[in-house]
């Protein structure tokens, strides 16, 4: 029974791994990236560079793309050639987009470890003000974290490798 059920299980993960092979589409096909045609991408130039961008035309040997900074779209094109090309992602722009909320919350760690360390020193032990430096601390942190975190934008994105130079 045993044999049975091992050999089941083998025969079940055999078969997942070969029709996931099957189904897989290669990552160094040049018509998907036709089929990109004015949606964001990012481009990882052979220097090493990314360049993020709504892609505007594409043929066999080169793409244009309509260069986005943090901002918006500069109105700038920039013309890549194929052979300079390493790989191609869908990407997600963001546009103005703030990082508040992430630093409020990296804030309140920082503040909530303050407030330990205050804690742990045997002279505040004793004052009776202790109890308040955990609250305090975090939201003194959280705040300090969320204006730091309005100044700073949000990066596009990179999704899913659409195509890679082999």
């Amino acid at each position: 029974m045993l044999n049975k059920i091992a050999s089941f299980a083998l025969i079940l993960v055999l078969t997942t791994i070969s029709f996931q092979a099957a189904f897989a589409k290669s990552s160094n096909d040049w018509s998907s990236v036709i089929g990109l045609l004015n949606k964001d991408v990012a481009v990882n130039e052979t220097g090493g560079q990314t360049v993020f961008g709504k892609l505007s035309s594409v043929n066999e040997n080169e793409i244009v793309l309509q260069v986005a900074d943090k901002s918006g779209y500069s109105g700038q094109s920039q013309t890549i050639l194929r052979t300079n090309i390493k790989k191609i992602w869908r990407a997600e722009l963001r546009f103005g987009e703030r990082n508040t909320g992430k630093g409020a919350a990296i804030g309140a760690g920082v503040g909530v470890v303050a407030a330990v360390i205050y804690i742990k020193k045997p002279e505040n032990r004793s004052d009776g003000q202790a109890s308040l430096a955990i609250p305090v601390y975090t939201i003194l942190g959280a705040g300090i974290g969320a204006i730091g975190g309005f100044f700073v934008k949000k990066g596009h994105k990179k999704k899913s490798l659409v195509y890679e130079k082999q």
